[in-house]
């Protein structure tokens, strides 16, 4: 898929079952289009995997670049949950929120997968890994 934008911004996690109905629709309804309004931000995808028993579900915003996700109008807003958002955060599990910069870029229009490699580093790894 091309990015638009020289940053993205990523999100894994899951929902409690009993929440995931109530959770589409606060994220359609109020979280892509406030986040969408924060000044940088471009696009807005959710992703969901049924198959998957862990980190079912995802987000990706693209940005101008990788400091809109660390500006100050998105910070407030992060900050500062709306009463809807409050009501789905304890639904939330196994949160992963990662920025990051786009190092290339491939292909015309919007793909219908994604792929991520989460990887961790043994502690004293050091640079080199």
């Amino acid at each position: 898929m091309a990015l638009v934008g020289d940053g993205f911004l990523v999100m894994w996690h899951d929902i409690t079952p009993e929440m995931q109905g109530e959770y589409t629709e606060w994220h359609t309804r109020e979280h892509m289009p406030e986040r969408l309004s924060i000044p940088g931000f471009l696009v807005g995808k959710r992703l969901v995997n049924h198959d998957r028993d862990h980190y079912r579900f995802g987000t990706i915003y693209t940005g101008r670049d990788v400091e809109v996700f660390r500006s100050p109008a998105y910070l407030a807003r992060l900050n500062d949950p709306t009463p809807w958002s409050n009501t789905l955060q304890p639904a939330f599990r196994n949160f992963l929120r990662v920025a990051c910069e786009r190092v290339a870029s491939a292909g015309r229009g919007d793909g219908g997968a994604a792929a991520t490699t989460r990887l961790s580093f043994a502690e004293g790894a050091g640079e080199a890994a």
